[in-house]
């Protein structure tokens, strides 16, 4: 009986297995030096023209930057910028990472990426919770960034 058991359980733990088959093996070296996470499509979609869609994040002289990346069509080893005028809309809800207290920051559009002065808050861990809208596709992220 336990033999049935065992059989009947090592074969169920292979058929619910499901990987995410987007991620390539290994994802490029940040371009701006800072750390990176992906956000995800919220609903599973076979809609092919959904992008990956990283985000690099970077904390530095008091200064939050946000770099939309995307992996190089053409060269998968590196990340290739995206425009930000191709988002519809972004949020990004940030928290002291220590203290789980929210921070209010006014961020800013630059060339490539979002930006928000720190002000006089001396947090050194940031979580940074993404929702973004993109090609009426939603996609939602997190990225802990620290101080450099």
């Amino acid at each position: 009986m336990k033999l049935l058991l065992m059989i009947t359980l090592g074969f169920s733990m292979n058929v619910f297995g499901h990987g995410d088959h987007q991620i390539p093996g290994v994802i490029p070296s940040a371009p701006h030096g800072g750390k990176i996470a992906e956000i995800k499509i919220t609903k599973h979609s076979h809609n092919k023209k959904a992008k990956e869609i990283f985000i690099e994040g970077i904390l530095k002289n008091g200064e939050l930057k946000l770099y939309p990346l995307e992996i190089d069509t053409k060269n998968s080893k590196i990340f290739s910028q995206m425009q930000l005028t191709n988002f519809q809309s972004i949020n990004f809800d940030v928290k002291d990472a220590r203290r789980s207290k929210e921070i209010e920051l006014e961020f800013s559009k630059d060339k490539h990426c979002w930006s928000a002065l720190m002000g006089e808050n001396s947090s050194r861990r940031l979580m940074i919770s993404i929702t973004a809208k993109y090609s009426n596709t939603i996609y939602k992220g997190k990225l802990q960034v620290e101080k450099k």
